[in-house]
């Protein structure tokens, strides 16, 4: 419990310049000349950073007609090393906003980090961290005028009063179920198990777009869920200490604030999202050019593809070609392709990315073609970061305090590794709720959380895909689900309550990401979509009928479904048409046993699909 006693002590001791709290009065005020845009053109330039804008652009559009320079916000916990997501990609989209007239705070999130046990939870290495990261912004090309660096440490120190009673009110709005389901903006699962600080972490995040005088965030994809919470709580009645002013208009109607999420860079080894746990999956913005080269080198990049289904089901994406889409061609507005061997083959210089992706699906461009053009390109952009970390003592000495940072904790996760490998028995006691995931035991449905969902939008995204926004009650949210039954379920038939799969990774489906997965059973003629009894609602538990296995089972976490011996039974459970399926009169079984949702009479059904197997 000290953790955070002696943090304040030290942070009282030894603050520097950078993280006091001397004054935050004009962190929100333009500085230099108006920009010389319309709205329109504010519109379409700040919308340009976005994968996704919750709700729509006429949120941003009515922004800027009630303003000439509103104030975004994103947040960022001082962690480890920093890759080109974190570096270019977030220096190119601040860019656009300042260029837009939007002012902007970077929240140097030292607690949160603390919270989250980042950098062994030490908060002098969380700030070294923190000014490490600014460090490379600036070299960069971030245009620093109208950006404002806040730490949350001071921040929160100087307004503590009206900031923890903000923090109460959010907390006393909502279950401890709805704030773990945003555990994955700290990187975790909702049934990860927690330290009590980091049930605060949610709230705190949802306070600080308010108490930052923030009309607009942008945040990744995957800080949807909180960004969601505080929209959900920006609502006049909670306007209690005038927490939302700054979001009202000329007649005092309080408005949420915009969000702007963008998109999540692939890893090069073809995950969906970055990593810095694996080096060789990220270019870092420090890393030297021989490091570039030889990682690219490396990179999964199928050829002709620009992702790919492997056999058990996960989808690849190609991590080289998302670089030239996002990075190199928006900042470089150029990028020259060789081709052959020393370009013997001639050589093009592309400035549309749409050309270039139409020449590497035919074959024109060849991964050997691309790769050395890329690292080239790579290079050539983190050239000034490097000679700011070589020139300037300061940020050398930060980048040598971060290599022993790193270094300390690969030795403390290979300790506790070994540790584990030592102790991976436990006698006695265990969870309540044990996971099953053996296919021999009847008992190993329980792996899959299954919940009633209400769709209430659905469009098609491709020509097999639908792209669903489920309701899944108060407890869980709304997700955002990928469904290839466009052509085998007719769009009016995508509506309704129905049931979901929900303890899944998040994971790319042509241009959308999809959280979840809708039942359906098939038979030889049809698709349905499976239904609950009536008298079910939005969150709703969907289980085996007359078993006692939920006593003692519980779901998987979404991790142990992704991998080992959790993802081998989730493939097999999607792939047993005999064991899963409609019975003769369309009841969803398991085995021979009826699902139904607790609490609720009635089976689980369909109408027409019956003896067909269920996925």
């Amino acid at each position: 419990m000290d953790a955070l006693t002696d943090a304040f002590a030290a942070w009282k001791e030894s603050a520097s310049d950078d993280t006091s709290s001397s004054s935050f009065k004009d962190w929100t005020r333009w500085n230099g000349p108006d920009v010389d845009l319309t709205v329109d053109q504010k519109v379409e330039l700040s919308a340009s950073v976005a994968e996704e804008i919750i709700r729509d652009k006429n949120e941003l559009r009515a922004l800027f007609e009630r303003k000439r320079h509103p104030v975004c916000y994103d947040g960022f916990e001082p962690s480890g090393r920093m890759h080109i997501a974190q570096g270019l990609l977030r220096t190119l989209n601040v860019n656009r906003l300042t260029r837009s007239g939007v002012k902007f705070i970077f929240y140097v999130a030292d607690y949160f980090a603390l919270m989250n046990q980042k950098m062994g939870g030490d908060i002098e290495k969380i700030r070294d961290c923190g000014r490490y990261f600014v460090e490379i912004w600036k070299a960069c090309g971030m245009e620093m005028t109208n950006v404002e660096f806040v730490w949350a440490s001071a921040f929160i120190n100087a307004h503590s009063e009206r900031y923890w009673f903000n923090v109460l009110q959010i907390a006393l709005h909502n279950s401890i179920t709805r704030i773990k389901r945003c555990g994955q903006i700290m990187g975790r699962e909702a049934s990860d198990e927690l330290m009590a600080a980091q049930i605060f972490y949610p709230c705190m995040q949802c306070n600080d777009v308010y108490m930052l005088k923030c009309d607009m965030t942008q945040l990744g994809v995957d800080q949807r869920k909180v960004n969601a919470l505080a929209r959900e709580y920006c609502v006049a009645k909670n306007n209690i200490n005038g927490i939302f002013d700054h979001l009202k208009d000329d007649k005092g109607v309080v408005h949420k604030p915009v969000v702007l999420s963008h998109h999540m860079l692939a890893s090069l080894k073809g995950d969906n999202k970055m990593s810095k746990s694996d080096p060789d999956a990220a270019i870092f913005m420090e890393d030297e050019a021989k490091d570039v080269d030889r990682k690219i080198r490396k990179a999964y990049c199928p050829e002709k593809k620009l992702e790919e289904t492997t056999k058990d089901g996960t989808t690849k994406i190609n991590g080289c070609m998302e670089y030239v889409r996002y990075i190199v061609l928006p900042m470089l507005n150029s990028m020259t392709i060789r081709f052959g061997k020393d370009g013997c083959d001639g050589e093009k210089t592309y400035k549309d990315y749409d050309v270039l992706e139409k020449d590497y699906l035919s074959g024109k461009i060849h991964p050997s073609d691309l790769k050395p053009a890329l690292a080239a390109a790579i290079n050539t952009l983190l050239e000034p970061v490097r000679k700011h970390f070589h020139s300037d003592a300061t940020a050398k000495g930060l980048l040598a305090k971060m290599k022993v940072y790193m270094a300390e904790r690969a030795a403390a996760k290979k300790k506790k590794t070994k540790k584990q490998k030592k102790t991976k028995t436990k006698k006695g006691g265990g969870p309540a709720h044990a996971v099953c995931v053996d296919m021999s035991n009847d008992a190993v449905i329980t792996c899959l959380d299954l919940r009633v969902g209400q769709i209430t939008a659905v469009k098609a995204i491709t020509d097999t895909l639908y792209e669903e926004t489920i309701d899944l009650g108060s407890q869980i949210g709304t997700r955002a689900v990928c469904s290839k039954l466009v052509g085998r379920v007719p769009i009016a038939d995508m509506s309704g309550l129905c049931v979901v799969v929900t303890n899944l990774k998040a994971r790319k489906m042509g241009p959308s990401r999809s959280e979840a997965m809708v039942l359906a059973a098939e038979d030889d003629k049809t698709v349905e979509l499976l239904r609950p009894p009536a008298g079910a609602k939005p969150g709703d538990r969907v289980v085996v009928q007359d078993v006692d296995w939920y006593k003692t089972h519980g779901p998987a976490t979404a991790n142990k479904l992704n991998k080992g011996d959790g993802k081998k039974a989730y493939i097999a459970l999607m792939s047993s048409p005999k064991d899963l399926r409609t019975d003769a009169k369309g009841v969803a079984t398991w085995r021979g046993r009826a699902f139904g949702v607790e609490g609720v009479k009635g089976s689980v059904s369909v109408k027409t699909a019956t003896d067909a197997g269920i996925h």
